[in-house]
């Protein structure tokens, strides 16, 4: 087939408009808001020193920690994110050979709140006794529970054992405690 005028014009503009629609899909910018694993620095120097050497993901005893995709934004794809359980054992910051992930004691971390959908909660509280740190708890004459977000961690626990589908718990960034970056 020869290459005319006309249709090199259509390529180009589908060519400009594809770029486009991959800008405006937000998959150029980073997605606010992820769950970082504990210790995690300043998301805008997180996703600069992070190595994406996925070191954190393999020593991770509980498999907590997941790789980012690109849908989430190509600046924090294949970073680490928090996927769920976290024990808090710190290994994953113990392992970090870039400081993305900076050294803190388990007892101050915290990686986000969760929060209960009250639509989608039944009330059947398989999600309180797995709380390592008792944020969850009955609400007194309801089928619901509520989540104590001064003891909260963030650690995804509670997402795991909800039985319900769709989930009735997010966890958010929000409460989330980024130290400062320091060189390794």
């Amino acid at each position: 087939m020869q290459t005319t005028r006309r249709i090199f014009i259509k390529m180009a503009g589908g060519a400009i408009l594809s770029a486009a629609l991959f800008c405006a899909g937000g998959l150029t910018g980073a997605k606010a808001g992820l769950i970082r694993p504990p210790g995690a620095v300043e998301e805008e120097t997180f996703q600069s020193v992070c190595l994406r050497c996925h070191q954190c993901l393999d020593i991770c005893p509980e498999k907590a920690i997941a790789s980012a995709h690109l849908t989430q934004g190509w600046r924090v794809a294949a970073t680490p994110v928090l996927s769920g359980g976290c024990t808090l054992c710190m290994k994953c910051v113990q392992q970090c050979p870039s400081g993305a992930l900076a050294k803190i004691d388990a007892k101050e971390a915290r990686m986000g709140t969760a929060a209960i959908i009250e639509k989608e909660c039944v009330g059947c509280d398989k999600c309180i006794k797995p709380c390592p740190t008792g944020a969850i708890s009955k609400v007194p004459g309801k089928r619901l529970v509520a989540v104590d977000v001064n003891k909260c961690t963030g650690c995804m626990t509670c997402i795991k054992h909800c039985p319900v589908d769709p989930i009735a718990i997010v966890v958010t960034a929000a409460g989330a405690k980024r130290p400062k970056f320091t060189k390794v």
